[in-house]
């Protein structure tokens, strides 16, 4: 237990002044692994998780101003008649602030259940 605290912090060190993307994604990716080692241990209920590539397709404008802008999303993965995904293009940044998705953006997908349902 002391080891993985010891660990946590050496990673969160690390991942505060890295500046390489891909290392930098190699640390959160480690932390992700430790923090789902402490939630299964504190009880959390385990999860299944897919992850799904896509890319914006197109950014479709609302016919009725007061309705929100729609991000169409082709999910890679997926059979050829269910690809288009269409959701809000709301989201934020990694500083908070509001952001939408452009045509040609790639993004991933998480699917998430837990187990047992």
């Amino acid at each position: 237990m002391k080891e993985q605290t010891e660990r946590w912090m050496e990673l969160c060190a690390q991942a505060a002044i890295e500046q390489d993307p891909g290392k930098l994604l190699s640390l959160v990716e480690e932390i992700n692994r430790l923090l789902l080692q402490k939630e299964r241990r504190l009880g959390f209920p385990a999860k299944k998780r897919k992850k799904l590539r896509g890319t914006v397709q197109q950014v479709i404008k609302p016919i009725v101003p007061t309705d929100p802008e729609k991000a169409q999303i082709n999910i890679e993965q997926a059979d050829d008649l269910y690809r288009e995904l269409r959701v809000e293009n709301l989201l934020t940044d990694d500083e908070g602030k509001k952001a939408r998705l452009e045509e040609g953006d790639e993004v991933e997908v998480t699917l998430e259940a837990e187990l047992g349902r």
